[in-house]
């Protein structure tokens, strides 16, 4: 972070530094790397440089509204060079043999933000040992870098990768957020129900266990409870169940938040997603002249699942959502998916 701070710094033509400006301006050259301690590593860095005598601060200046450590406003002094020299020659001397350098060699700047993690992995792998116990990825995590959660972050991640490294290499093992579920798909093309809401799926595992699993020729051999959002966090504890290759159902409300999950779901999953459309149908038809709600408008989503899914009623619908209007997958109660399941012929 510091070198790209100092570079911003050194392209502006102005000696005054807004932390404002320089703030937005390095957010945009970070796109999609910005990190969750962006504005703690941000006047990391400005103190850094303050303390090199690269800038100061002017002396009425406001604190920093992100971080009280540092100021609103700094003027230039001089311009620091960074040695990299220097830095190829810590990078090729100075880690153990298990780190490829590879990629910082040709990223000096990363490198540079990212070396006193880089040193911290190394220090561990030269204390490693032959049937060394394993820890979970947080556990490791606090104990290499007293920060429980970086390891496992996105940043984490791109370190792993860009040293060559996994989680096997540094004795630990991922874990996954569990989900409620009955019943289990053990072989390839069995069907899998994804239940937003806690009531329905405790309907639709009430008719499980009264053997009723099929709607639209679709035998179910899973239900799982999604817990609204939570879903896209615990997928993948289908893989530490040993679920294979399987077909994924999902059956959400009917609003802006319920599609936005399903599309989040498809864009996290290697299988198959999609939706069970006789439930949205049912579902849409029970609906109630309920007051709207502020719901984020995710575009894609709304689009993606129209295209995906033809509705007669399609320009209906649309405007249903775009009025933010919903309906809870609760209209379709317990009943309902009993009369609509195959084989039905009467409600008990």
């Amino acid at each position: 972070m510091e070198i790209k701070v100092e570079k911003l710094i050194n392209e502006q033509k102005q000696k005054t530094v807004s932390l404002i400006t320089l703030e937005k301006r390095l957010k945009k050259r970070l796109g999609d790397e910005v990190s969750p301690w962006f504005y703690k590593e941000l006047a990391n860095a400005i103190l850094a440089l303050e303390e090199k005598d690269i800038i100061e601060p002017f002396k009425n200046a406001k604190t920093y509204s992100r971080d009280a450590r540092i100021k609103e406003k700094y003027k230039k002094k001089k311009a620091l060079m960074v040695d990299e020299k220097t830095l190829k020659q810590e990078l090729l001397t100075s880690f153990h043999q298990n780190i490829s350098v590879s990629y910082y060699l040709k990223h000096l700047e990363e490198y540079h933000d990212m070396k006193e993690k880089v040193k911290m992995i190394s220090e561990f792998l030269k204390g490693c040992y032959e049937n060394m116990p394993y820890l979970s990825v947080n556990e490791r995590s606090y104990e290499i870098f007293e920060e429980e959660k970086f390891l496992a972050s996105k940043e984490g991640k791109k370190l792993l990768a860009n040293l060559k490294l996994s989680l096997e290499t540094l004795y630990c093992y991922e874990t996954y957020e569990p989900f409620f579920h009955i019943g289990i798909a053990r072989t390839k093309n069995e069907n899998i129900l994804i239940v937003e809401n806690k009531d329905t799926y405790f309907s639709i595992k009430k008719l499980f266990l009264e053997n009723i699993h099929s709607w639209d020729n679709i035998k179910f051999s899973m239900i799982i409870y999604g817990e609204g959002n939570k879903i896209t966090r615990s997928y993948e504890y289908l893989d530490e169940l040993g679920v294979p290759d399987v077909n994924i159902y999902y059956f959400g409300d009917f609003d802006r938040e319920g599609i936005a999950i399903y599309h989040r779901l498809q864009k996290i999953s290697e299988r198959s997603v999609k939706i069970v459309k006789s439930f949205y149908l049912r579902m849409f038809n029970e609906r109630k002249n309920k007051p709207a709600k502020d719901q984020y408008w995710n575009k894609e989503a709304i689009k993606n699942f129209f295209k995906e899914n033809k509705f007669r009623d399609e320009k209906i619908m649309k405007d249903y959502l775009a009025a933010g209007k919903y309906v809870p997958q609760e209209a379709v109660n317990i009943e309902i998916l009993r009369r609509m399941a195959d084989g039905a012929t009467k409600t008990l």
